[in-house]
Formats: structure tokens, sequence, C-alpha cells
């Protein structure tokens, strides 16, 4: 038997009781929380995939079109596609809904306070939504309350609806934001959207304009706000391009969901907030998913911008009429951190 000195056999214990020591740790982490965490760009090849929503002048969504109908400019060079489809696969979604004082107004048609209408509506955008889909549901007014975390069962979901308080308290938007962002990348599925029921108002924030904006640039998320107008703008549904009136303060809510590919509805009434939730459970479900490999990883932003060729549409109203070639109108998110 080799033999061994008590200093000599001091070591080896040390050394035997620091390794079993890092095991136990390595383990503890894993079972802490076991759910991955994607980067904020890219999976494990390093590919860079974008959520790309396709339609018409009109907004009616352009199914069908083939991997060779688009063009991916990573700041200006083109890029190889190396991921295509358009299926509706699983989502991880994040509803953000403000509670504070100045959501207090009522439906037009119910007069019921606006964030009953908003409850009211959210099991159906569920049930309209793929089964797979995992939720989250976040409250804020001067600071953000989680409800419900990541579940995939709506009855959680509408345990979480019902514990929604009425409206009362200041508006610290961009920090929800935040919170939004840092529980959305927990999310199990590399689609990720963040759905905000506001009114654009922000009074207590610590989060600034910049740091909101860069924060908004590292997720992967499509972010969608349902803005909550005054009696002013009652009638219709306003999309982004009729959205600029600077007396609702909705500028940065249009920022924010144009970088992240996203969108915001303008609505006053009932059935504007009925066809806002009907056109994202629509788009969420018809988006083209695309993916490529960029160059290199210089740490810096990368701005995106995707093409799609021109389309032929025949004219249902006028069958024996020749197609007509449109332009289609290509959204999603501006580009991101070559990490």
């Amino acid at each position: 038997m080799i033999g061994v000195t008590d200093k000599g056999l001091r070591k080896i214990l040390e050394s035997s009781f620091a390794a079993t020591l890092c095991a136990l740790l390595f383990v503890t982490c894993l079972a802490q929380d076991n759910r991955p965490v994607p980067q904020s760009r890219s999976d494990s090849n390093g590919q860079v995939f974008l959520n790309v929503t396709v339609t018409n002048k009109q907004g009616q969504i352009l199914k069908g079109l083939s991997r060779e109908s688009f063009t991916i400019l990573d700041e200006d060079k083109q890029q190889e596609i190396t991921f295509f489809n358009q299926q509706d696969i699983p989502i991880s979604i994040g509803f953000l809904v403000d509670t504070s004082g100045s959501m207090k107004r009522r439906g037009e048609k119910t007069n019921l306070p606006i964030l009953e209408v908003i409850k009211n509506f959210l099991p159906a955008f569920l049930n309209e939504s793929n089964p797979l889909n995992e939720y989250f549901l976040m409250t804020f007014n001067q600071q953000p309350q989680l409800l419900t975390d990541w579940t995939q069962d709506k009855k959680a979901i509408d345990i979480g609806i019902n514990q929604m308080v009425p409206a009362k308290g200041e508006t610290a938007l961009y920090d929800a934001y935040r919170q939004a962002t840092e529980k959305i990348v927990q999310g199990k599925n590399s689609k990720k959207a963040i759905i905000v029921f506001t009114d654009g108002e922000d009074s207590v924030s610590t989060v600034g304009v910049i740091e909101l904006k860069r924060l908004i640039q590292k997720t992967d998320a499509v972010i969608y706000a349902i803005s909550i107008l005054d009696s002013n703008s009652i009638g219709k549904i306003v999309l982004e391009d009729d959205f600029l009136d600077n007396r609702y303060r909705h500028g940065l809510l249009r920022e924010v969901t144009e970088i992240s590919g996203g969108r915001v509805y303008g609505t006053a009434n009932e059935k504007a907030i009925a066809d806002a939730f009907d056109a994202i459970v629509m788009e969420l479900k018809t988006q083209y998913s695309i993916g490529f490999k960029p160059a290199g990883t210089d740490k810096k932003w990368h701005s995106i911008k995707v093409k799609v060729s021109p389309v032929e549409i025949a004219d249902k109203a006028k069958p024996n009429s020749p197609p007509q070639k449109i332009t289609p109108i290509v959204r999603t998110r501006k580009g991101y951190f070559a990490n």
C-alpha cells in the first residue's frame, strides 16, 4: 500500500469535498429552473429567427408564399435563408395589463369599466389560439404584479384574470415593459409575443425611453399594443398608419411595437377591442418563421430588411380578368444584436 502523510491526506480530502460541493451546486441550479433560457437572437447554431407578417395594402394577410419569394438583408447584405415555414406553431405569450387609474374609462356600449371588457375578451383569445401555447399574466399600475406564471392551463389564466383589481394608482408602463421582457425570455417556445393593454400613459417609471428601446431591441418577442383611446376616437380600430396624434401620448407605443415587428391597435369601444384580439390571433397563426445564419458576432446592432417579391392576386369579383400584381407589405423586427 502506498503511504500517505497526514498533510497529503488532508489535501486529498479537501479536493474531494470541493469537487462534491461543485457537483451539488450544479445539480441544485438545474433543479431550481429547468426551463431553457434562449439567446436574445439565435439558437445554439447561431441562427437569427424572424417572425414575418406579409399583407396587402388593406391589411389582409398573404399566405402560401414560398421561400423563394423572400429576401433577407442584414446591413444591406443578402443572406441565405436557412429556415422557413408558415405553420401555427406553439407560442410563449405574455399578457401585460394596465390597471392604473387612467384606465377607469368605461366601454361605449356596455358601460362596463374597460378592464372588465378586457377580462371578458381574454378567455376567447385563449380558446382561438394554439392549444399548445403557454402564457403568463402580469398587471401594473405604479409597479408590476405577476398574477399567473407560465402555464398552458386556461383555468389558471382565468383565475389570474379574476384577480385583476379595479383601476387605480399611478402608471409605470416602461417599468412594466422591462419586467415583461425579462419574463418572456423564460418561455419554452422559440416564438414569443407580448400583448399590452394600456392607454399609453406613463407617470412614475424609473426606466427611461432610451433604456426601454434598448430592452425591446434585445428581445425576440413580437409586441402588440391594444391601446385604449378616449371617446373622441370612438368608432374604429386605428392602425398604426393613422395613429400619429400626439394628444394620446402613443408615439412610443408605435415605436416599441415597430422595433419588435408588431403593431399598435387604437381601440375606443368593445367591438374594436374584439376586432384587435381577432387580428392578433390571426397574425400570430399565419406569420412566416424565417431563419438565417449571420457571418459574424461583432456585438453591434444589425439592421434587418425583409423583402417579398410582387405577388399575383386573382380578383374574385372578376374571375375572367387576369390576376393583379401587387407589392406586399412586410413587417418584422428591425434588427438584432450580433452577440
